[in-house]
């Protein structure tokens, strides 16, 4: 019995260690902050109709709380599909079409500073509403697929593609049935990463655990 359980232990061990090597999930927040100025660059824009909604934020950002220098957040939806542009009716926004979310900058992860485009990614739907708060309106977005800058997805422990998440932001301006604009806002945008990629540390560790196994095996028989 002893032996038994000493064998379960360790291929579960070595189950678990492979599991953890070869797949996981991380979480990708980036939020960012406008100033609210229109010296600041950043702006919003809705036609109304079918128009696409358009936004752009380039004040301050974080990555996993790593500030983010020389930040651009740049928004596009797609076209307008309807709705009173209320909470209860919110405005609607059909797929938006690829690269229409962009995050530039530098972060630093990790000790390993990586610049250029952040994220690039497209929404599967959107929708935008007044929020009874004065004059703000609460853009959302779900189901935002999109790739991470290869070097970052690295340094994050993620693979670069089939990135996923949900967009959430607060635009300071107005909003009616025949469109709106207004300056900057904030917002965040929360992403879940892919598969891990497996070290090969990770892997020769595995086959030494499967030798010792195999050792361990052998030597039970014979004993």
């Amino acid at each position: 019995m002893p032996t038994k359980r000493l064998l379960l232990g360790a291929g579960l061990s070595i189950f678990l260690c492979f599991g953890t090597a070869l797949a996981g999930t991380v979480n990708v927040d980036f939020s960012f902050t406008g100033n609210g100025t229109s010296s600041s660059g950043g702006s919003w824009s809705w036609g109304g109709g079918s128009t696409t909604l358009s936004s752009s934020f380039d004040a301050s950002a974080t990555l996993n709380n790593s500030p983010i220098g020389y930040e651009i957040v740049d928004v596009t939806s797609g076209p307008g599909t309807g709705g009173a542009g209320t909470v209860s009716d919110p405005f609607t926004f059909g797929p938006s079409a690829s690269d229409s979310i962009a995050i530039g900058g530098c972060v630093d992860i990790g000790g390993s500073t990586t610049c250029g485009t952040l994220f690039t990614g497209q929404f599967v739907s959107a929708q935008a509403a007044e929020n009874g708060s004065g004059p703000t309106v609460d853009f959302t977005a779900t189901d935002v697929t999109g790739t991470l800058n290869p070097a970052l997805a690295t340094a994050l422990g993620l693979s670069s593609d089939n990135v996923t998440g949900s967009l959430a932001s607060t635009l300071f301006g107005s909003l009616s049935s025949s469109g709106g604009s207004g300056l900057t806002g904030s917002g965040d945008l929360s992403l879940v990463g892919g598969t891990v990629v497996p070290e090969p540390g990770s892997l020769l560790l595995l086959g030494t655990g499967l030798i010792g196994l195999a050792k361990l095996v052998k030597s039970r028989m014979r004993g």
